[in-house]
């Protein structure tokens, strides 16, 4: 009998969901855009994890990310697939709660939320 780990369980949140996160500290935030764009705006204390780049983003932060809590994943916007991709591969590497910002950044930015660069 093999043992088979349980898959992650992915659910898409929307902007006052992440915004209620972001100001409980309920969980990390993971921007999947290039770091150049990740420069000029983010959701405080949210991470960078490239999907240009995943293993090199990943292996930097790593060590500050718990798989077992929550951890939430965007991009820039509902059309833009980075997040897709860094939520499939954080998924492979261990990851059970993950929510799906699929909003993004421009969500939060018009919604004129706090943000850092």
């Amino acid at each position: 009998m093999t043992h088979t780990e349980a898959p992650a369980t992915v659910t898409v949140i929307v902007l006052a969901e992440a915004e209620r996160l972001a100001r409980a500290h309920a969980a990390a935030f993971v921007d999947a855009r290039s770091p150049e764009v990740f420069a000029l705006g983010r959701i405080p204390r949210a991470l960078n994890i490239p999907s240009t780049d995943f293993a090199a983003g990943f292996g930097r932060v790593r060590h500050l990310l718990d798989p077992a809590a929550p951890t939430v994943v965007y991009c820039t916007s509902e059309e833009c697939d980075e997040s897709d991709l860094v939520v499939e591969a954080l998924g492979k590497a261990g990851f059970k709660r993950l929510l799906h910002f699929k909003q993004g950044w421009n969500a939060w930015e018009n919604a004129g939320l706090p943000q850092e660069k």
